[in-house]
């Protein structure tokens, strides 16, 4: 299971505004001798809108994995 976790803007160099979207991972680590463990927090994956995967690459910069576009938030709570 996927939890959103936060939401912010970003922009490319030609003043492009993308919402990019972040997700937690949750890992179900129930077992059948323990049905009720918690959930473990897993990876964490940027997306845009539109689906398309976005690498961290530094705080405020990012990268748009199928076109290569950096992109760039000055969000203080961007990751």
């Amino acid at each position: 299971m996927e939890e959103r976790i936060q939401t912010f803007e970003a922009t490319d160099d030609q003043g492009n505004v993308y919402i990019l979207h972040v997700y937690k991972k949750r890992i179900n680590v129930a077992t059948h001798d323990d049905p009720n463990a918690t959930m473990l927090s897993g990876p964490t994956q940027i997306l845009t809108d539109n689906g398309d995967n976005v690498i961290f690459k530094d705080r405020g910069e990012y990268e748009i994995v199928e076109t290569g576009q950096i992109l760039r938030s000055s969000d203080p709570d961007a990751p």
